[in-house]
């Protein structure tokens, strides 16, 4: 017969409280409570099926995503407004994109004029989540981060960690 005295109950008592804590601190930070995936404020995103990786900041703040394309070319096509223009990530890579334009966004910002951005469809991978998302062509030279990505894409299935980066790179490969 096995005696367990009250000092070893004890032990493994905390132990196992040890063990569950960092199973469940491990699953929340790749979960949310609804099963949403929990990215870092900087991932690696991939567009259009791979082309191209970018550094990307999330940023719960920014209501449509935002790509850096200080020169682009608008044009018709097929009856409708096209633009063409080039992504260049930090390595050298670049792709020349054409899209449809799919509508303009006026730009407010504090102590600066109005702008009329095209807004454009891209298919982006973040994190494992894929999704076609409208992104405005900005000119973002000078910034840190080539693309920002804002809420809507994020709302629909990733939190944004505002402590950590890169948690959930590779998963686009």
């Amino acid at each position: 017969m096995i005696v367990i005295t009250f000092l070893q109950r004890a032990i493994l008592f905390l132990f196992t409280g040890f063990l569950l804590s960092l199973g469940f601190a491990s699953f929340q930070a790749n979960a949310g409570s609804n099963g949403e995936l929990v990215a870092g404020w900087l991932e690696n995103a991939f567009l259009e099926d791979h082309q191209i990786q970018i550094k990307a900041k999330l940023d719960t703040g920014a209501d449509v995503s935002s790509l850096n394309a200080p020169l682009y070319e608008l044009f018709e096509q097929d009856g409708g407004k096209w633009v063409r223009f080039m992504v260049q990530n930090s390595v050298g890579k670049s792709v020349v994109l054409e899209r449809p334009v799919v509508r303009y966004a006026t730009i407010v910002r504090a102590g600066a004029q109005k702008s009329r951005r095209p807004v454009i469809e891209l298919l982006l991978c973040v994190g494992g989540l894929r999704k076609k998302t409208e992104v405005n062509l900005s000119d973002r030279t000078g910034l840190d981060y080539q693309l920002l990505i804002g809420r809507n894409f994020l709302s629909e299935g990733m939190l944004v960690h505002s402590g950590k980066t890169f948690l959930k790179s590779g998963l686009c490969n």
